[in-house]
Formats: structure tokens, sequence, C-alpha cells
């Protein structure tokens, strides 16, 4: 991966990728035509409605093989078994997919590319998408293959033992994994799919597989879009937001902002920040990405019930670890991504909280 410089000025994402016009195997018709933009935004939230909802349904604890369910059409559904749950989770997150494949085809349309390089970029960008399909079907054929025949159950706990492997192939979300997508889908770099692919084959869980795609929506592909998809709320390019409403969460990227031109003196390619508000179950939360602040600094902050916010962070690339140990809630170090969390009071200024972090993390040069 490297990090692309930008040619473009004015109010717009400063980083753009080569890629190529397609569809994915057995996806819906391309997105373009009209107002391809306004198409694109609303396809993202589209996904991060999905994203949210099967989030929800994983949070859902079952209680021996009939308890728990899940909401549809604004009626309390039940599920009859787990394998019910398992296949309906598979089937959700296979459709979170191919909205994926299809924003990142429609992203594509809408950029300015060679034509010596398209196909090139489809056949990369279809295998990805089928590894992350795999992946699922792998994932839901392990859980179902484990259900026994009741006839040749004999003594052993089918119930506790069914439990298990229901948690490990739903819910289950290791550190290890979590980091590793951290350091491979990072926002102002070209997008490797061979790396979606490594990772879709590495994760154990459906909320594993659901992590990279967000991470895939978030935290890459938008960053890369062309300047209409945004909206510039600060009136000098410095800050841009997709759907940021939440008032805290408005005031954050304009902080940002004024900290960072001052690292750069104004330069519209320096310090821009980046904000994606969504939802995590039920509460606002708003992903930031920051140009050229500890290379790509991507941070995401989710308002608490009590008022307060939990913050967490990774730094790609992020220089000798003495120029990042120091930074509050620090926890990880590698070559390749420092990373850390911490919590923001309730009756703390937000904004002021990260203006005053992101002023301590490395700028580029």
């Amino acid at each position: 991966m490297f990090n692309q410089k930008s040619t473009s000025t004015g109010c717009g994402p400063s980083a753009r990728m080569s890629g190529g016009v397609g569809q994915p195997d057995g996806l819906r018709e391309p997105l373009m035509g009209g107002n391809s933009h306004a198409q694109l935004r609303s396809r993202i939230f589209e996904i991060l409605r999905l994203d949210e909802s099967i989030k929800h349904a994983l949070s859902i604890p079952l209680i021996d093989n009939c308890g728990g369910g899940y909401e549809h059409g604004g009626k309390r559904m039940e599920w009859r078994s787990r394998q019910q749950a398992v296949r309906m989770y598979g089937n959700k997150l296979r459709e979170i997919i191919s909205l994926a494949s299809l924003l990142h085809v429609g992203l594509i349309e809408a950029m300015e590319t060679s034509v010596g390089h398209k196909e090139q970029e489809i056949e990369r960008l279809k295998d990805a998408i089928q590894s992350l399909r795999k992946a699922s079907y792998v994932i839901e054929t392990g859980f179902l293959d484990f259900i026994p025949d009741e006839n040749k159950a004999g003594k052993r706990d089918w119930a506790s033992e069914e439990q298990r492997a229901f948690v490990l192939a739903t819910v289950a979300m290791s550190k290890e994994f979590e980091l590793e997508a951290a350091k491979e889908i990072l926002g102002f770099y070209t997008l490797v799919y061979e790396n979606v692919a490594k990772l879709a084959q590495k994760a154990g869980s459906f909320n594993e597989l659901l992590h990279l795609v967000h991470r895939f929506v978030t935290e890459s592909l938008p960053m890369m879009a062309g300047k209409s998809l945004w909206k510039c709320i600060d009136g000098k390019g410095g800050a841009f937001s997709m759907g940021v409403e939440t008032a805290e969460f408005r005031e954050t990227l304009l902080e940002i902002s004024n900290i960072t031109a001052s690292f750069y003196d104004g330069e519209i390619t320096g310090g821009a920040v980046w904000g994606i508000e969504s939802t995590d179950m039920g509460n606002p939360a708003l992903t930031i990405q920051v140009r050229d602040v500890g290379h790509a600094l991507s941070i995401i902050i989710t308002k608490q019930p009590d008022g307060g916010f939990f913050v967490n962070y990774t730094i790609p690339k992020p220089y000798e670890r003495r120029h990042v140990e120091d930074l509050e809630g620090f926890e990880h170090y590698e070559d390749v991504l420092a990373a850390g969390a911490f919590m923001v009071a309730p009756n703390e200024s937000l904004a002021q909280r990260m203006a005053g972090f992101v002023a301590k993390v490395p700028a580029l040069g």
C-alpha cells in the first residue's frame, strides 16, 4: 500500500484511486446515471443501516434453542432455532457484501480512469468480493455441520456445545483480527484487493466479516471519492461531512480542522478532516479520517448512553514508538500501526478534548 498525493484543489477529497468500470457477478444493475454522487451517498448509508441491523441481531442472546428473536418490518419475529438464526445472519451479511461491492463499482465508475486499467481492476474486485461471500458460507456451513444427529448424540451435552459453536460462528471478535483489518484498510490509501481476500479467509465469525466490510465502506472507499460526495462544512476546505448531524460531532470536525490547519499553514491537501456519521447499537457514531496526520489518522467516536463518548483510534505508519507512546489511551505499537482508546466524560467538551489529542499526533513531514 502507498499513500497517494493529490493534485486536486478546492473543497474535496485530496486523494483518488485508480479503478475501472464493471459489475461483479450476481449483483444488481450499476448505479450510474442521473445524480450519481447522490446515489452513492444513499448506498453508503443503506449499507450502514444494514450493518447496524445485523449488529443488533447479533447482540440478542439466544436461550436454549427457541429464545431470542429479531425485528422485521416493525414486528418481533421469533427464531425457531439457532440454525435459523445463523442462516438469517449469513443472508443479511451477504446482502451487505453485495451492496459494498456495488458501491465500489459505482465509485470506480465516477472517477476518471484509463481504459487499459479497467479490466484488471474489475477482476481483482470480483476476486475480493467473492472471497467475502465464500467466507460467509464457510462460517455458516461450519456451524450447521456441527449440529449433531440426535440419534447419535449419546450423553454429550449438545445444548452447551451448540451454544459455544453459535457464539464462535456469530459474535466472536478477536483483537488480532481487528488490528490486522486496521493495518490493511486505510483512508487515503489505494485499496489492495488481495488484502481484503486475505482478511476474509482469516475471519472466523460473521462479526469479524461485518467489521471488515464496515471498514471497507467507511474508512477506505469514501475517502477516494470525488468531491461531490462530501459537504464542506467550514468554507475553507478543511472539514468535510457525510451525514454528520449530531452537534458534538460537527463541532469536533471543525475544532480538529482548526488544529490541523495550523500544521500545514492552510494547505488544502494537508490536515483535511473527513467525517461520516452512523450508529452503533443505536448510539450515534462518528468515523473520522485526518489527512497527513499520523499519515492517515483514523478515529471512531461512539456516544454512550450516559452522554459520554468512547474514542478508538488507529495510526498507520506511526513513526517511532517514542512519537506515539505518550498519546492518551495508547495500547498497541508495531512498525505499521499504533492504536489506542479512551473515554470522554459526559461533562467534558468532546471537541476540545479531540482537538487536544490530534494536536499531539505527529504530522507528516
